[in-house]
């Protein structure tokens, strides 16, 4: 089924431009299109947004304080099975680049709804 969905590539002053640059190739290589949408650094409200669903964990406001401390990339990809090959994407990224669980270098929705909801944020916001 052609899907469209994003993922957003997190703050990370020295490898942002690496991580975007393996994350296009590795989505391109699974038979996505991909567009860069933007990059924004992101008021503490708009990163919210983008995670209103922990709002209630311990961690949240940490996050949030990472999540909004630089740049953040996004970018749109469309294709057959967008969803599930963008998640492949995020996988991948995140088992080469993530710090730890919080600084995981990608975020990207794992289902229609949310993927729904990420893009109409990024248009939104970038």
């Amino acid at each position: 089924m052609r899907e469209k969905s994003c993922f957003l590539i997190k703050p990370d002053q020295e490898r942002s431009d690496l991580i975007a640059s393996q994350a296009v190739k590795l989505a391109e290589n699974l038979g996505l299109t991909v567009s860069f949408a933007g990059s924004t650094t992101l008021s503490l409200k708009e990163a919210a947004a983008f995670y209103k669903e922990h709002e209630k964990k311990p961690w949240f406001f940490n996050f949030l304080a990472y999540f909004t401390s630089g740049e953040v990339k996004a970018y749109f990809t469309e294709g057959e099975n967008a969803i599930i090959k963008t998640v492949e994407v995020r996988n991948e990224i995140r088992s080469r680049y993530a710090i730890d669980q919080q600084r995981n270098a990608i975020h990207a929705p794992d289902y229609e709804a949310y993927a729904v909801e990420t893009i109409r944020l990024v248009t939104e916001f970038f």
